[in-house]
């Protein structure tokens, strides 16, 4: 294996002993055609990867197609991870290509030392493999499983500050949001984004989505701003997460997203609105299920901590 060495351009890969002719970026650029992944290089997610079987080690990838009339012969396709993480191979070149484009935008590519290379590559995979679920507009039974894994996985990764800051704004957002069924859903969006799946189906992914918001934004500064920043009518998006769910494990996911938002001020104002705390408070009330009058106690307390008004809390 050939030895590397940083520049002072975190973009730039110099072997060690060479010239500087022989440094070349970090990422690595895909095409329809195969190409050899230098050492160091982060691979794109979503595309097809292959190790020569002559025990070179040498490993090629390219954008993933069912038109480039392959001969897998002399090497043998090997997925990115085992365990199916982020982009389908199936994904089309527009798909793959629009998606890691869609991750510079949001500025994904940019992390700080303190998160770990390996949590930031995954985390890479699993993003693009969220914006193509939301791209899709409809899930299917059959990729039921992955679907949960991958989204299992996000959950814990966002935990970290400045992942959960990525997870809280972009594509990213609008998928989980859409996952979640708590988007905006005048047009009937989220309908069609979970036609394809039983109801029992539903509901985890529903779970896990929240899940992924609840641990991005809980104790994070950064992704709050993001998500107010995305959200202009806050007053509208926290009613949603309070009324539009019946099922108590959704509920309690809600309620517990609810109270994740009360530390930032834009959406503790929104909140604390007159018509939403009523609804916040009567949930609290009538709801038959225990943990989540309980969850609603916590988030009422949370805000009367924030507020100093003891009174806005129902004994």
């Amino acid at each position: 294996m050939a030895q590397v060495a940083e520049s002072n351009n975190n973009d730039i890969i110099c072997p060690k002993g060479e010239h500087k002719e022989a440094c070349y970026s970090r990422h690595f650029e895909p095409s329809s055609e195969w190409k050899i992944v230098k050492e160091g290089q982060m691979i794109p997610p979503g595309l097809e990867i292959r190790m020569g079987i002559d025990g070179s080690g040498i490993k090629e990838a390219r954008i993933a197609g069912d038109d480039h009339g392959m001969d897998v012969s002399d090497a043998e396709i090997i997925p990115a991870s085992d365990e199916k993480i982020g982009l389908d191979s199936n994904s089309n070149p527009e798909q793959v290509l629009e998606v890691s484009e869609a991750l510079k935008n949001d500025g994904i590519n940019n992390y700080k030392e303190q998160t770990s290379f390996s949590d930031r590559e995954e985390f890479k995979s699993l993003s693009g493999y969220i914006i193509t679920l939301g791209k899709q507009r409809k899930l299917s039974s059959e990729n039921f499983e992955t679907i949960v894994k991958n989204l299992e996985k996000l959950a814990e990764l966002s935990s970290d500050y400045e992942i959960g800051s990525d997870v809280s704004k972009g594509r990213s957002l609008e998928s989980l949001l859409a996952l979640s069924g708590i988007s905006d859903n005048s047009n009937h969006k989220d309908e069609f984004v979970f036609s394809g799946l039983g109801q029992k189906e539903i509901v985890e992914v529903k779970d896990m989505s929240l899940r992924c918001l609840s641990s991005a934004l809980r104790n994070n500064d950064e992704s709050l701003a993001h998500l107010s920043e995305a959200i202009p009518d806050r007053v509208s998006f926290v009613t949603r997460l309070i009324s539009q769910e019946t099922n108590p494990l959704l509920q309690r996911r809600r309620i517990g997203l609810l109270g994740a938002l009360v530390t930032n001020d834009e959406f503790e104002q929104a909140i604390n609105n007159k018509s939403v705390r009523e609804l916040l408070e009567r949930l609290g009330r009538n709801s038959p299920n225990e943990l989540v009058r309980e969850r609603v106690s916590n988030t009422l307390s949370d805000l009367a901590n924030k507020r100093g008004d003891e009174a806005i809390v129902k004994q």
